[in-house]
């Protein structure tokens, strides 16, 4: 899904200097299937992660390793709650004002969190999963 939106966007002149695309069109097209795209940048490899810890805990299944299957599930549980935390802070930053997502006006920084917040939470969440299974 993500590549078919990834596509879409290059499609549409991602990538390329504003001044080149023919079509200012495209412009705000570009800024709402970035936005769009980035449910499936997070989620999927979320999803991956949690495949590869759902079969640790079935290896782990019949051991007496108590202790890695309570880390496991803690990192499981971590990793869950910084997804969600992700996915909402991208998609809810701007409060009601979800067009300033897309398509941002002067008054940007009045009704969205700090521009930072998502480069950050991204730090975050590679941060721990580097550290954790990585």
């Amino acid at each position: 899904m993500q590549a078919i939106l990834i596509n879409l966007d290059i499609n549409a002149g991602l990538g390329q200097h504003v001044s080149t695309i023919q079509n200012p069109a495209n412009i705000e097209r570009i800024s709402l299937l970035s936005v769009i795209d980035k449910f499936p940048a997070i989620f999927a490899p979320y999803l991956a992660r949690m495949s590869f810890s759902a079969s640790l805990l079935l290896v782990l299944r019949r051991t007496r390793y108590t202790k890695t299957k309570i880390a496991v599930w803690v990192i499981v549980a971590l990793g869950t709650l910084l997804n969600v935390l992700a996915i909402l802070i991208v998609y809810v930053q701007c409060g009601n004002n979800g067009s300033e997502l897309v398509k941002p006006t002067s008054k940007h920084a009045q009704f969205c969190i700090n521009s930072n917040a998502e480069p950050i939470i991204g730090y975050v969440q590679s941060g721990r999963f580097v550290s954790s299974f990585c």
